[in-house]
């Protein structure tokens, strides 16, 4: 996998994201909002990435809560997942497609920021729902 395949997955405007705060929650949230949109916009457009091998042993368990964030962003073009790690260091890592992938941003990742907005807004959603 290239750098580049994130620049494909954006190709058309975000219309959706979903975002799990781990991989196994039972609860997410879903939004069409477009100032948390345009914060996710922003921070992928000013991101780099680098792709290295680096252990998931490295991430934070009490930040991650012992497993991968999932953000799930809808475009005209597709669907498309991205795990997210934050290491012991405080960086953001991102999982593509069984890829790791290192990252630097002049903005801090929106995660926490848009979810918590987006539960205010919506609430969550669930399998059970």
């Amino acid at each position: 996998m290239k750098e580049t395949q994130l620049a494909a997955m954006l190709d058309s405007p975000i219309k959706q994201i979903t975002l799990r705060k781990s991989i196994t929650s039972p609860e997410w949230v879903s939004f069409e909002d477009e100032d948390l949109i345009r914060q996710w916009t922003d921070y992928f457009k000013n991101l780099e990435i680098k792709h290295q091998t680096i252990s998931k042993q490295m991430a934070d368990p009490n930040l991650n809560g012992g497993g991968m964030a999932v953000i799930i962003f809808a475009t005209d073009s597709g669907e498309y997942s991205i795990g997210l790690y934050t290491t012991i260091q405080g960086s953001v890592v991102l999982d593509i497609g069984g890829h790791t992938f290192a990252t630097r941003s002049s903005s801090g990742c929106p995660f926490e920021s848009t979810y918590v907005e987006a539960v205010t807004r919506h609430g969550t959603v669930s399998p059970w729902d």
